[in-house]
């Protein structure tokens, strides 16, 4: 299995197209959509408007595989001791050097391994001989180990524990909360990365077992990790309280601080979960109208309206629709919203749409190919004939969003 980190890699990789002038963000978004490959929101449609749903948290992204799914994958899960510290490294092109452990403890694999068997693996962290760390192996009879990761009592009985935890759910997440911030990274790492790849609906279901209060220290706290931040983020605008939340999520919200703002997704989602429809016009004004606010800026709040149109059910949709409008006005960012438009089939803007088509003749061009994919996806026959004109005009970004909208993926691959 290949691990990637989606949401950067088509981050990157729409820079470089978008620099050597092949394709708009927006229809590098709808490609990602089609391949199943969103970050934590429902992606949709290449061509026809489907939804396709992500199961993760909506802002949270793992950085690594928890302790769980690498119990899951590998054969032999074992606390070895350390009696051979490995050799010094020979160079940064080297193999990662070796060192070798006695098993301690078996946690998986006892047909395998017995205790007190000796083996090399890898070790890229500073260790002396008797200390003792967490060790994966795969492939028995000849193990392929993994990198070693240190040990502790502590993390001995926290592996012991979520052993005995559901596979999934809101019980299996009131567990990991107590390891916010643990001294122990590895431990705050887990349970931050069991968040991130649960849904939304189980958040909710632990609303009651939250604990708001140090959500809101953590929030605030200075250089705290901005991935964690969208997590307590999400979490509050489960939990929050509106009266006593507010006035806090809005002095954030006005401030020119990058801290302050930090994981503005998940801020922006925050207040409207907690103000709801009446907050739209706030972040209208401060954000998608606001011609001197940044393009990241406008993107991440862009992704909180998404996810209040796909997950959190607060606004009416038709509210929503009306807020991301808007941006229309603003030809250098309507790319970030047609996208959303034809998902929740809106196709009343299609006339203004297409006069954007032809008013924006400059190059490289954004919008043109998420226009013509949206007609693509629209079902009236007047969308059609708005094809076949907008084709004559630029039938390059007609070749470029008809590839885009017909790529298919299959969900194995």
């Amino acid at each position: 299995m290949i691990e990637l980190n989606v949401k950067n890699t088509l981050g990157v990789l729409a820079q470089f197209l978008k620099d050597s002038s092949l394709v708009s963000v927006a229809a590098l978004s709808i490609w990602a959509s089609g391949a199943g490959l969103g970050f934590g929101e429902t992606r949709g449609l290449p061509a026809c408007g489907e939804l396709i749903a992500i199961e993760e948290c909506p802002f949270c992204e793992a950085i690594n595989m928890t302790f769980a799914e690498r119990f899951k994958i590998n054969d032999i899960v074992v606390i070895g001791e350390m009696v051979e510290e490995a050799p010094p490294s020979e160079g940064i092109e080297a193999a990662t050097p070796k060192g070798k452990f006695a098993v301690k403890r078996i946690f998986k694999g006892h047909n395998f391994i017995g205790v007190g068997t000796e083996f090399l693996a890898p070790i890229v962290v500073t260790g002396a001989v008797g200390d003792e760390f967490l060790c994966f192996g795969i492939g028995p009879p000849l193990v392929l180990w993994d990198e070693v990761v240190p040990s502790h009592e502590r993390v001995e009985k926290y592996l012991d524990a979520i052993q005995t935890l559901p596979e999934k759910g809101s019980e299996r997440l009131a567990f990991f909360q107590d390891y916010f911030e643990d001294e122990l990274v590895v431990l705050a790492m887990d349970a931050y990365d069991e968040f991130a790849i649960s849904s939304y609906e189980d958040l909710q279901g632990m609303r009651e077992q939250m604990d708001r209060p140090r959500l809101l220290k953590l929030i605030q706290a200075p250089g705290i990790d901005v991935g964690r931040r969208r997590l307590y983020l999400t979490m509050l605008g489960v939990c929050g309280q509106a009266d006593e939340d507010l006035p806090m999520l809005e002095q954030l919200l006005l401030s020119d601080s990058k801290e302050d703002l930090a994981g503005l997704d998940a801020l922006s989602a925050c207040y409207l979960s907690l103000k709801g429809a009446e907050g739209l016009t706030f972040i209208e004004e401060r954000f998608l109208l606001n011609e001197q606010m940044d393009y990241v800026a406008t993107q991440e709040v862009v992704s909180a309206l998404r996810f209040h149109g796909t997950e959190a059910k607060i606004i009416p949709k038709e509210r929503l629709i009306e807020t991301v409008r808007k941006l229309l006005s603003r030809p250098r960012l309507a790319d970030l919203v047609i996208p959303d438009l034809a998902r929740w089939e809106d196709w009343s803007v299609m006339p203004q749409l297409v006069k954007l088509f032809k008013d924006s003749d400059r190059k490289p061009n954004w919008v043109r190919v998420p226009i013509l994919q949206y007609l693509q996806a629209c079902p009236l026959d007047q969308a059609k004939v708005f094809i076949e004109e907008l084709k004559e005009i630029d039938p390059d970004a007609f070749r470029r969003a008809t590839f885009y909208s017909n790529l298919d993926f299959d969900d194995d691959d």
